[in-house]
């Protein structure tokens, strides 16, 4: 907004509602000077604004935990907090030191407060009884809790189980416990923090899509994809270790049985898999493993923007000459987002959250096994982006040497992350391949 003019300064409810969030006014001269400077530098795709981070990060936890913003939301909050009284309790100590029911019921007001928020509704209007699902809640809303919880009651409380807690008053019982007792609380619960999936969004009936994200990517990463064309499709995505309360993982065998487990649950309708980039060797691996076990028959696997596990990823590839002298943990980061600008494997900002989960994912790629994936009896799928500098179709193609049952390779639109740039087209190739697999199998019944 800019000060003195326009829509923002006449309108005062606006104004308001706007400082209260964080978002400040930038003076007329100030931003007249910011112009000219892109204009003499030439620049393009720039934003700029005037903003206080901690309430842009209180008010928008999202925000606060993407790798784009986080290091500005924390460097404000940091400030606020050196200057904030030193005898002020934070909120797990207020609630601690609050009686069982007081702590229910302050806990129980705060959690309605925010997620009233989120709603764009009023406090009292919530039913504390319903779950976060049947008040309209998807999970982008969840990782926005889920950040909320991180920063304001220090735990790591995944969007999984958020969206399972039957009521908001039980999950305001759950945090409770967790802030007294650490953890899984009295209850001694730590399986849950481990749990993978996450319901982007919800169908009647037809088939389920599980989708793996690229290098540093997370569940999130295919949240647009419900603005598209997906209607009878119910889709879910995989949570990477580390990222949005999703508990660590020891290693890739146990990551692959973790995510194989909870696939298995979804017995009832068709489950299809889908990967992209370093995702479609996991995929590829669940799907061997779900086959293996014969508890769940996958109709399809989708494997994007990847070469076989075989030739190894372009990313591990393109810093071999590094490799002799660095681990994935120590690799200059200079270099490592060199390395992903050069391929076209990361869109917006690079800062060190983001390191820390494309090196998380590398760990897992650098001692991904070819072996792994076994020859597949089912339908697959290669898509490939026609400006994808890092995987063509000839590479992407490798995959029918891991295929026994019918092999497509498709071209899209778009770079390496077609799946954001063209994901209607992706869509679109999913539901009709999907869809020729299903007439395939009625004709083998």
């Amino acid at each position: 907004a800019i000060g003195g003019s326009g829509f923002v300064a006449r309108n005062q409810k606006v104004r308001r509602i706007l400082a209260s969030q964080g978002w400040l006014q930038l003076p007329v001269k100030g931003a007249l000077e910011l112009l000219s400077l892109c204009l003499r530098q030439r620049a393009t795709n720039r934003v700029a604004l005037l903003a206080d981070w901690a309430a842009v990060g209180k008010f928008f936890p999202l925000v606060a935990a993407s790798p784009r913003f986080s290091h500005l939301v924390n460097e404000a909050s940091s400030s606020h907090g050196a200057s904030a009284r030193a005898d002020e309790l934070s909120l797990p100590d207020t609630l601690r030191q609050a009686s069982a029911g007081e702590g229910q019921a302050r806990l129980t007001e705060v959690l309605a407060g925010f997620v009233a928020r989120v709603l764009g509704l009023t406090p009292g209007s919530l039913d504390e009884t319903e779950s976060l699902q049947d008040l309209g809640f998807d999970s982008l809303m969840a990782t926005q809790l889920s950040s909320w919880v991180r920063s304001q009651l220090n735990l790591e409380f995944s969007m999984m189980n958020i969206m399972r807690a039957p009521s908001l008053q039980s999950l305001a019982a759950d945090l409770l416990n967790e802030v007294a007792h650490g953890p899984g609380g009295e209850r001694g619960v730590s399986g849950d923090r481990q749990r993978r999936l996450v319901r982007i969004n919800e169908a009647a009936d037809g088939p389920r899509i599980i989708c793996f994200p690229y290098l540093g990517g997370d569940a999130v990463s295919f949240e647009h994809w419900t603005d598209g064309a997906f209607s009878r499709i119910e889709l879910y995505a995989v949570q990477p270790p580390g990222r949005g309360g999703a508990g660590a993982t020891t290693s890739l065998d146990q990551l692959i049985d973790e995510i194989t487990h909870e696939v298995e649950q979804l017995q009832g309708r068709p489950v299809a898999l889908y990967g992209h980039s370093f995702g479609a060797w996991l995929a590829a691996a669940v799907a061997g493993n779900l086959i293996a076990r014969g508890i769940l028959q996958p109709a399809h696997l989708f494997v994007a923007a990847a070469p076989g596990p075989g030739t190894g990823h372009p990313l591990l590839t393109a810093l071999d000459t590094f490799r002799q002298e660095h681990t994935p943990d120590d690799v200059p980061e200079a270099i490592l987002f060199g390395q992903l600008r050069k391929l076209g494997m990361h869109s917006g900002g690079m800062h060190s959250d983001l390191a820390g989960a494309i090196r998380a994912d590398l760990r897992l790629a650098l001692h991904f096994d070819a072996g792994t994936v076994p020859k597949l009896a089912l339908p697959v799928t290669a898509i490939w982006g026609r400006g994808d500098v890092s995987c063509p179709a000839e590479v992407v193609g490798t995959w029918a040497n891991y295929c026994n049952g019918s092999f497509r390779n498709v071209a899209v639109d778009g770079g390496h992350l077609f799946l954001e740039e063209s994901a209607n087209s992706v869509i679109g190739v999913i539901e009709s391949h999907l869809a020729a697999s299903e007439v395939e199998l009625a004709g083998h019944a």
